[in-house]
């Protein structure tokens, strides 16, 4: 039998280890422009199962969840994960968001924003699945001709969740390869909290 302190330090690392491992998540924002994960024709990600991280919870689905509008909505659910935000739509290009759990306030956990161009599954906006409140976490704000912008949040290890040290935005073109179109960074800036 496990003493009281023995469980609270293996809870500690626990617990430290998967802020270890959140904040590594936006590391990839770090690399230089022209850094990609996306090939032509890849399948969807599947959820990661991870003992750490916050479970499925229905009464959060029901609340900030949607339902299936489309055949690209329906490719992420078929994949195994969990809609949430609102569907993005323009210029030939669809950003559908998935995740696989939540934390205790309804926040998505375990998300990403997968990318159709026309038919094709395009890519990710980030190479690993992002958290809220953690660093690399991440969105689509905006559909342009030829691409997208997304914005990621970037902790520092003394930031509070509230407060992030700075936000990273992300220029996106949808590049046409040999096997179908992927999304590729381009060009990034990092911008300073006022």
């Amino acid at each position: 039998m496990r003493s009281g302190f023995g469980l609270c330090l293996g809870l500690a690392l626990g617990l430290l280890g998967s802020l270890a491992t959140a904040a590594s998540a936006g590391s990839w924002l770090d690399q230089p422009e022209g850094y990609s994960w996306n090939t032509p024709s890849m399948d969807l990600p599947a959820p990661v199962d991870d003992p750490t991280s916050f479970q499925f919870d229905p009464a959060c689905a029901a609340t900030t969840g949607r339902g299936v509008e489309n055949d690209h909505d329906q490719a992420v659910v078929d994949a195994g994960w969990t809609l949430f935000g609102q569907h993005q739509t323009s210029f030939g290009i669809d950003v559908v968001t998935g995740t696989s759990g939540y934390d205790g306030m309804c926040r998505p956990m375990g998300y990403h924003a997968f990318v159709f161009v026309g038919d094709a599954f395009a890519g990710t906006i980030s190479p690993d699945s992002m958290a809220a409140r953690s660093d690399g976490a991440g969105t689509v704000v905006a559909l342009v001709p030829g691409g997208l912008i997304g914005q990621f949040v970037r902790y520092a290890p003394t930031d509070l969740l509230c407060c992030p040290s700075s936000v990273v935005t992300v220029q996106y073109a949808i590049v046409a390869r040999p096997g179908g179109p992927i999304l590729a960074p381009q060009s990034s800036s990092v911008n300073l909290p006022n």
